[in-house]
């Protein structure tokens, strides 16, 4: 289903804090990168084209956005010089004077799929399926002379299953955590990450679960393998924070939750959301050191 910008302007996408899912961090290859001319150079033109765009912070955990990269590349191998991505992060001007994105999304965590069709944009606002959009795609947007040059179309519909496999997975290991069947999800996980290492949302959830049963030095080297990748991004020193604290170990938690507020605010890495509750977590290791560390006064004799 397609509606016009104003309508999905409305939209508002919001994500709790262990909101997560799977995400992978293959590059692009065939898809095209967005920039001013090249945006000028498609609305004049009546050649229909298909856009990804990327909200700030939907390239960090725990956004979305990275999960799809394979799928949207395969598309683009079908479709050549027709799919393009905008990263917002990257072109934050273009997302905010353009037609392509909300201005205004609280905690934006999935990508946006816009076409150029008939001189306007459009955006798909039904499930980020990729077989949804795949299927739209190739029967609402390109001609089947769209695909003169591309690779055969079969490659973009196993990229979309292996999309849902893993997303499959996933979602089944989430559901045991949130059901608190931590023995069910537990050796799902493990598998799972062992099989796609770069899915660091899933990584972030074993993380929870790890904690959540107690094995919090996992936990903190799992969330040590995030930080690797994204080094400041403000959710994840955040949620370190938590486990350290949890670990009593309040001195490396405020270090932790110093860094993420030190984040600025508009950036990808930020995660303003949870600013208060790191504020909070702060006070808390302030008090529990003070208490550990209080010697009883001994009176005189």
């Amino acid at each position: 289903k397609m509606v016009p910008t104003a309508a999905f302007f409305s939209k508002l996408v919001f994500y709790a804090f262990f909101y997560v899912k799977l995400a992978s961090c293959k590059s692009d290859e065939y898809v095209r990168s967005l920039n001013p001319d090249i945006l000028a150079e498609v609305t004049s033109s009546s050649v229909p084209v298909a856009i990804r765009v990327d909200p700030v912070g939907c390239e960090r955990v725990p956004g979305t956005c990275n999960m799809y990269n394979e799928f949207w590349d395969s598309v683009a191998s079908v479709f050549p010089k027709r799919v393009f991505r905008l990263s917002c992060a990257q072109q934050k001007d273009m997302c905010l004077k353009g037609d392509l994105i909300p201005v205004e999304i609280s905690e934006p965590r999935e990508p946006i799929f816009a076409f150029w069709v008939d001189g306007e944009f459009v955006h798909y606002d039904e499930t980020r399926n990729p077989d949804d959009i795949l299927e739209y795609i190739v029967e609402e947007v390109f001609p089947r002379s769209a695909r003169k040059g591309g690779k055969d179309i079969i490659v973009a519909f196993e990229a979309a299953e292996k999309y849902n496999a893993n997303i499959a997975t996933h979602s089944k290991a989430e559901m045991f955590f949130q059901g608190q069947q931590f023995e069910k999800a537990m050796p799902i996980l493990i598998e799972h990450i062992d099989k796609f290492p770069d899915n660091l949302n899933s990584v972030v959830l074993t993380a929870n679960l790890a904690g959540a049963v107690k094995k919090s030095d996992y936990a903190l080297e799992l969330m040590k393998r995030v930080e690797e990748k994204e080094p400041n991004n403000a959710f994840i020193l955040g949620r370190t924070a938590q486990i350290l604290h949890s670990m009593k170990n309040w001195d490396m938690a405020m270090e932790y939750i110093s860094r993420a507020l030190s984040v600025e605010p508009d950036s990808e890495d930020a995660d303003e959301m949870n600013r208060k509750n790191l504020e909070d977590l702060r006070m808390v290791c302030t008090f529990e050191k003070k208490k550990a560390n209080y010697v009883e006064p001994v009176g005189e004799l």
